[in-house]
């Protein structure tokens, strides 16, 4: 798995209770540019982000992960997918 040595890739699950569902808030930055992960890249770049989640996802099938499960709903969270 080749990732981008320069970015940094963090899904980070969230649950809405009114929707009782799993979302996910993606991030993407430029570490060498911006060390203080200040400036989610994410508007800018969404193929890469699709590039990654989609990296990311198959890499946690491929090792059958074991998902967290949300406290609140009993719901396993989702795969990464954006």
């Amino acid at each position: 798995m080749v990732v981008p040595t320069l970015t940094e890739f963090r899904p980070s699950n969230g649950f809405h209770p009114e929707m009782k569902t799993n979302f996910y808030n993606f991030e993407l930055f430029n570490i060498k540019n911006n060390i203080g992960e200040t400036h989610n890249l994410i508007e800018s770049h969404p193929e890469k982000v699709k590039e990654l989640s989609e990296i990311l996802t198959s890499y946690l099938k491929e090792v059958n992960a074991q998902m967290p499960t949300h406290k609140l709903s009993g719901e396993k969270v989702a795969y990464p997918h954006f």
